[in-house]
């Protein structure tokens, strides 16, 4: 299963849109609470999948630090909820 890829915009109408294909659905009598998290949705799945193929250490070397999972982290609340992590 594939879906459109990120970034997802909400439009005045009620409307998300991806940037570069144009309206990915159109959600009815829904919070802004909700539609903000519609609409990161791929964000939120990206920032998934960057935490859970981070390795803390591979022999002595760092791979991922905890501070870059952090940010990868916040940086999804924070387009999900409108407000910083």
């Amino acid at each position: 299963m594939s879906h459109t890829t990120a970034p997802w915009v909400i439009a005045d109408d009620g409307t998300i849109e991806a940037r570069f294909a144009g309206l990915v659905g159109h959600v009815a009598n829904v919070s802004q609470a909700n539609a903000r998290l519609i609409a990161a949705a791929p964000t939120l799945l990206e920032a998934l999948r960057v935490i859970a193929e981070s390795e803390e250490y591979h022999g002595d070397t760092v791979i991922c630090d905890f501070e870059t999972l952090q940010n990868v982290a916040r940086a999804a609340i924070t387009k999900a909820t409108g407000e910083a992590a």
